[in-house]
């Protein structure tokens, strides 16, 4: 576990003994996206028929039922084409939700010094969170909904979280007390980075890191 190679402290007990709500959490963000392909696919099947049906009024206006039969068949190909491209996006969001589950369920809680900053979404709901070795340098990066409650918990974008999950697939962040919980994702930044910008920031990352290695779960369980 990286974490554990930086020295950071892992919580004794399984983060869903720990925090109980994150089992619930899990499920609930996986029903969430099972309803959103529900109702997209149900739309992409609508629009394949009255697609196809289009089709065929209009080559049934040039009177060529050859024509008429092959125009409503490339039509409703298209239809199901443009339902399957609608749909991919929520699979394989619920299948990235699907691999962490597990680890994330029978994982623990990890300290890990964390810093906030950019977007990876056009209206700026999607942060850019990266979870910091002892020198301040970037060890994994992560992107959220980062709620606005540990948005405002973070001193300058910077502080102490809770990881628990895997981070090759992502998993589930909270600040230290176990709330609020929220959902990450891997995020393949292009380039490495800087450290912080100022001494300041710099001394505030070291902090983070020394409390990451000094931390006690237990006093959250007593």
């Amino acid at each position: 576990m990286l974490a554990e190679e930086f020295g950071y402290q892992v919580s004794s007990q399984l983060a869903r003994d720990m925090t109980p709500e994150l089992a619930s959490k899990v499920d609930e963000a996986i029903e969430q996206l099972d309803s959103a392909h529900r109702k997209l696919a149900k739309v992409g099947e609508n629009a394949c028929w009255v697609f196809g049906i289009v089709c065929v009024i209009t080559a049934a206006a040039v009177g060529d039922l050859g024509a008429t039969l092959l125009i409503f068949l490339v039509g409703i190909a298209v239809g199901f084409f443009f339902r399957w491209a609608a749909t991919a996006g929520v699979l394989d969001n619920r299948g990235s939700f699907v691999q962490a589950r597990t680890v994330a369920l029978a994982g623990r809680w990890q300290a890990w010094p964390c810093r906030t900053g950019g977007h990876v979404s056009h209206d700026g709901s999607v942060r850019v969170l990266r979870l910091l070795d002892p020198h301040g340098a970037t060890a994994v990066t992560f992107q959220a909904h980062v709620p606005d409650e540990a948005w405002m918990g973070m001193i300058d974008g910077r502080g102490l979280v809770w990881f628990a999950g895997d981070i090759r697939y992502g998993g589930y962040m909270a600040l230290p007390g176990g709330s609020p919980l929220w959902w990450v994702l891997p995020y393949h930044l292009p380039a490495e980075p800087p450290a912080a910008e100022s001494e300041t920031m710099r001394l505030v990352e070291e902090e983070l890191a020394r409390q990451a290695v000094g931390f006690i779960f237990d006093r959250w369980t007593s």
